[in-house]
């Protein structure tokens, strides 16, 4: 059953319920409520609370003596019991520089978080803040089976560098970044850093830009772009879960090195569209945040995700993935 209410200024609010019954006995019984709170016309609140009862059939389904987090993988009847708590909030804006956060009391008392996997996407603000650290009380977090951070690419310097490599920034986000990784991993030591690169998709690439009209791409010789889809994002922290036995740091990046410009000039010549415009990335036009990732040139090289995760990118080449994309908006 599902059940939502639109609410005004686009705010909405709804509530789930699912119930499912299974041959030789067991449920799955799972409840839920999720909003969209517009609080100004920039900031929006998103949450989902949900709430699940289960119990196994009885039956030779799965023939295994194994054991996961102290029960057994046989279908012998076991009641499982489980909750989930995701609170977002986002700003809309071109330039998110600042933050502003609700204090969620719920994280302050104490909870049962032994078998809880912690993500935290939130960057820090400008005063070197992390918004669970500062918010969350360490034993709180210490509670937590393991923990993951998303950082970012620009803790490191230029070159080609990996997953070995010590990070020696020199743009104030990457110091800023890696000030945070380090209050995250004296957290726990099976706190996982994962270094992404500079995330895309379908919806949101440098093509869906050029396509709409804004043919300016911004350029600097033999400067490098550390891309990822956000699929294989997603794939990765997945692998990370199942992975039990994975910890430090994982670059997330396709490890494929093109120029942006380059991108786009290419794919313009193979299907006749306008020409892009070069401009310099340090044109008056710029913005400092912008000007700031084009100060340093790296290959980031993500040597973990074959040899230790076993992952395979869906997404190898941005290049083959905009191409076939362009192919399906032309309707080639």
């Amino acid at each position: 059953m599902r059940y939502q209410r639109l609410l005004n200024n686009g705010s909405k609010i709804g509530f789930i319920s699912t119930s499912r019954a299974y041959n030789g006995g067991g449920y799955g019984n799972l409840f839920g409520l999720d909003g969209l709170i517009q609080l100004t016309n920039s900031i929006r609140l998103t949450f989902d609370i949900l709430k699940n009862y289960n119990e196994e059939p009885t039956n030779d389904w799965i023939n295994s003596d194994d054991y996961f987090n102290g029960n057994s993988v046989r279908l012998d009847g076991e009641k499982f019991n489980g909750n989930g708590i995701f609170i977002g909030l986002s700003r809309n804006t071109e330039n998110f520089l600042d933050y502003e956060f609700l204090k969620i009391d719920f994280f302050k008392n104490k909870l049962n978080l032994s078998d809880s996997i912690l993500i935290s996407t939130i960057p820090p603000n400008e005063k070197d803040e992390d918004f669970i650290l500062k918010n969350i009380p360490v034993s709180n977090l210490k509670s937590f089976s393991r923990i993951m951070y998303i950082s970012s690419t620009s803790v490191y310097q230029g070159g080609d560098v990996n997953e070995l490599t010590i990070p020696k920034p020199t743009t104030k986000l990457g110091i800023r970044r890696l000030s945070i990784e380090k209050q995250w991993q004296n957290i726990s030591d099976k706190t996982v850093i994962i270094r992404s690169g500079g995330i895309y998709s379908n919806s949101s690439n440098i093509l869906t830009k050029f396509l709409k009209g804004d043919h300016k791409i911004i350029s600097k010789k033999n400067h490098f772009t550390n891309r990822i889809h956000i699929e294989d994002l997603v794939g990765i922290i997945f692998s990370i879960i199942k992975a039990t036995n994975i910890d430090g740091i994982i670059n997330a990046t396709d490890s494929f090195f093109i120029d942006n410009f380059d991108l786009i000039d290419k794919l313009s010549k193979k299907f006749s569209l306008p020409k892009p415009t070069k401009i310099s990335y340090d044109h008056k036009s710029i913005n400092k945040n912008i000007k700031s990732f084009y100060q340093v040139s790296k290959k980031v090289y993500s040597n973990r995700l074959s040899n230790d995760l076993g992952y395979s990118l869906i997404y190898p080449k941005i290049d083959e993935f905009l191409n076939s994309l362009l192919k399906k908006e032309l309707k080639l």
